[in-house]
């Protein structure tokens, strides 16, 4: 056991490599995901090739497949990884009992936590894609639809030209109409949604740089990705992508690449006086 390994590594390792395991390997991962510290601890390769409907080898192959060295270091890495996570939502109180003030510190650490594992080399090469874009298209899908449109928003702010197209059809056809010096954009929670991976391959085809923004890093879209910006884990409920506690980290995640391509911009990237005299029309009556 690699006892330098920081805390919620071993849980975001799993978790973003299971979508690209085979249907197997992928049961004997979820198991893993879902099971208790105490659980963990007490495991053996047959309890969990029994819970998985696989066999004992399986489930050895896949700890090696995830990056371990066997069943051993995987199982005990990943209780380690929930006994801390538990401990994190003693410290910050019952979400579930509706505080504001409870959910508030569970966002924070949440943030703390992402702040920690994002990759600030990627978000820093996807502001300087999109801050030098001909074109930029924002596609989101689901839950992650309001993140896309802020982020949205807040590119056409720095007078970049940005198309966020919610209808699928419309998505495609936008796509399908960028070339390269163009970027297209897609926010998506797991990076699965059937329609992301289409729309990020026929945008991919016609020469646009694509970047996805999502919490795995192994994902159907992000075979068609040139960047991939990965936010959260273990800490932000990230298994359970609807809590809105993950919904706190993305927008959080959509402001750091808005910040990124207004660095990348430089001292003139700020949102146009002639925008802000048009809004404030709007908001203060003629």
């Amino acid at each position: 056991m690699n006892a330098s390994a920081t805390l919620g590594q071993a849980w975001d390792q799993v978790r973003a490599a299971a979508p690209s395991l085979h249907p197997g390997q992928r049961r004997v991962a979820e198991v893993l995901l879902a099971m208790t510290s105490q659980e963990l601890a007490r495991a053996s390769a047959g309890e969990i090739a029994e819970r998985s409907d696989t066999s004992p080898a399986t489930v050895v192959r896949t700890c090696q497949q995830l990056g371990f060295s066997g069943f051993r270091e995987c199982v005990m890495r990943l209780a380690v990884d929930a006994q801390a996570a538990g401990a994190g939502d003693a410290d910050d109180g019952d979400e579930a009992d509706g505080s504001a003030g409870a959910f508030l510190r569970a966002a924070a650490s949440a943030l703390v936590h992402a702040a920690s594992t994002i990759d600030e080399s990627v978000v820093a090469a996807v502001g300087v894609a999109i801050s030098s874009a001909r074109r930029v298209a924002v596609v989101s899908y689901g839950w992650s639809v309001p993140a896309g449109e802020a982020l949205a928003l807040g590119l056409a702010g720095l007078s970049l030209a940005v198309e966020s197209p919610t209808d699928f059809q419309r998505q495609i056809v936008v796509a399908s109409t960028l070339a390269p010096g163009d970027v297209c954009i897609v926010v998506c929670f797991t990076g699965s949604h059937r329609h992301a991976r289409l729309v990020a391959r026929v945008a991919r085809e016609r020469g646009a740089t694509v970047i996805l923004v999502s919490t795995f890093s192994r994902s159907l879209a992000a075979e068609h990705a040139d960047h991939n910006v990965i936010f959260g884990g273990v800490a932000t409920g990230e298994a359970h992508p609807r809590q809105p506690i993950s919904t706190v980290v993305q927008f959080a995640t959509m402001e750091a690449i808005r910040l990124a391509v207004a660095a990348a911009i430089g001292p003139d990237a700020s949102v146009s006086p002639a925008l802000l005299a048009l809004v404030e029309s709007g908001v203060d009556g003629p």
